[in-house]
C-alpha cells in the first residue's frame, strides 16, 4: 500500500501503524507518544492547508465518532474560520 501511494505522488508524513494501539493498557502506556503524534498531525494539516479533510477507518464507520471527530478537528485544528470541509470516506 505504501509503495502504491508513493507511486501516485503521495508524500506520506507518518505511517498509520505508528499509532495502532489496542486496549486500554496499551493506549495508556503510549499516551505521551499518541499526544505528540497528534500534535505533529495538526502541524502537518496547518502547513499543508488542504482543500478537504477525509475521516476514514473506524471514525467514518461510527456516526458518533465522526460527528465528535469533526467538531474536535474544527475546534482544535481548523480554527474559528471554517473553510475546510471534513467529509466521510
Amino acid at each position: 500500500m505504501l509503495e502504491k501511494m508513493k507511486k501516485a505522488g503521495s508524500d506520506l508524513k507518518m505511517h498509520y501503524k505508528l499509532l495502532a494501539f489496542m486496549g486500554f493498557w496499551e493506549v495508556f502506556l503510549n499516551l505521551f507518544n499518541i499526544i505528540n503524534k497528534l500534535k505533529l498531525c495538526k502541524q502537518h494539516i496547518l502547513d499543508f492547508d488542504p482543500d478537504v479533510i477525509i475521516l476514514g477507518g473506524g471514525v467514518s464507520n461510527t456516526p458518533f465518532l465522526y460527528n465528535e471527530g469533526k467538531k474536535a478537528v474544527y475546534r482544535k485544528i481548523v480554527g474559528h474560520s471554517v473553510e475546510t470541509p471534513i467529509i466521510l470516506k
